[in-house]
């Protein structure tokens, strides 16, 4: 017979908790409902604000697109080194890696 008024005061603060919960999210829910509103509200700041989350996004797609593009012609040069070894295939990419070498103090890469 203990558990009885422990377990009605558990209950009791769980509720209590829901309802803080609830009461802070509808609180959290209203303000952004309002920010929202005040940015619509002003077209010269929602135009400033998306234009530098624009800049944002595209500076970051450019910096991850350098990423991912030196990662790969690092992963095509390691393959290229390991195919010189290959019969059929290491003679054929020798023969290119010769011919860039001969271009390249002559100023003639095409």
């Amino acid at each position: 017979m203990v558990e009885e008024p422990k377990k009605k005061e558990k209950e009791e603060k769980s509720e209590a908790s829901i309802k803080d919960l609830a009461k802070r999210l509808k609180d959290r829910t209203a303000s952004e409902f309002m920010e929202l509103v005040e940015l619509l509200k002003s077209p010269r700041r929602l135009f400033w604000h998306n234009f530098f989350a624009g800049l944002i996004r595209g500076l970051g797609m450019a910096i991850g697109f350098t990423i991912l593009g030196a990662i790969i012609v690092a992963i095509i040069i390691f393959s290229l080194k390991k195919m010189v070894t290959f019969p059929l295939i290491g003679k054929f990419i020798t023969n290119i890696i010769d011919a860039v070498k001969e271009q390249l103090p002559k100023g003639r890469i095409y």
